[in-house]
């Protein structure tokens, strides 16, 4: 697999759609993300793995997800902007709305392997119906958090940083570089990145890894990945901002970990003319 993909295009008009689909994106030995879209209103299989630390990021439609474990047992309403975590261990299932599709991105720390991944009995729904949610049920908030209206903070190279998911093994943020602006360039000491670009488009510079340096475009779609000690830079090129996930994999130790190089590919501007 290379180091930039791009997820595929929708079903043509007139296609019929299946339940799920499933797109495996970047990924190395200790984590990577899986793009899922359910077109179609109903319910996953219901499964377990015993290996994987699982978060789950919504970016379109609405749902619900059924978790239980020995600490807990609920039903969690999923839309755009939340994440749920779901420890290894944890039962789970799905579920698309009846009045729109489900699409959402799933990092698993280490990365997805068919070992430790169980289908299991129980949950709510009954795989591949729509039998809406039980009557009884107290519903969670939407997820265990939600993309914050403001950056928790200003990454070294400049752009916005809003926390999802952390764990030990790796953390999921949202980064987002304003219309028309150019980073600064940085090398990461110890950490691998994977970008998924949500919106915006804009370029990404490499430089470090065997296969020397290169500029690569970034678009809604689009998956590349940063190497321990590879330098990067990247402009936001569009009348929007570039928005993207980043998973980091092990966490993000602290701003220590990013050192600002004294030249990148681009000038850094804080405004493109």
């Amino acid at each position: 697999m290379g180091r930039t993909i791009s997820l595929a295009e929708p079903d043509a008009p007139g296609t019929t759609p299946t339940f799920a689909h499933v797109t495996r994106l970047l990924e190395i030995d200790d984590g990577g993300m899986v793009f899922v879209t359910n077109p179609l209103p109903g319910a996953s299989v219901r499964a377990s793995n015993a290996q994987l630390y699982e978060a789950f990021y919504v970016l379109a439609g609405s749902g619900t997800l059924w978790r239980q474990s020995p600490a807990l047992d609920e039903i969690t309403m999923l839309r755009p902007g939340c994440w749920v975590a779901i420890p290894p261990g944890t039962s789970y299932q799905y579920r698309a709305n009846t009045d729109a599709g489900l699409t959402f991105v799933a990092v698993a720390l280490p990365k997805y392997t068919d070992s430790g991944r169980s289908e299991v009995s129980g949950g709510p729904w009954t795989p591949g119906l729509d039998d809406g949610i039980p009557e009884d049920v107290v519903m969670a908030p939407p997820g265990d958090g939600v993309l914050p209206a403001v950056a928790d903070h200003i990454a070294p190279d400049g752009s916005e940083i809003r926390l999802l998911s952390q764990h030990p093994r790796g953390s999921l943020a949202h980064c987002r570089l304003s219309s028309r602006r150019i980073s600064a360039a940085v090398r990461h000491k110890t950490v691998h990145e994977i970008w998924l670009v949500l919106g915006g488009f804009g370029s990404l510079w490499r430089d470090g890894s065997s296969e020397g340096a290169s500029v690569v475009q970034l678009r809604g779609g689009t998956c590349v990945d940063i190497e321990v000690g590879e330098a990067f830079q990247f402009r936001s090129d569009g009348t929007e901002a570039l928005s993207m996930l980043i998973l980091t994999l092990p966490a993000w130790p602290g701003e220590m970990e990013a050192e600002l190089l004294g030249a990148g590919h681009w000038f850094q501007e804080r405004l493109l003319t």
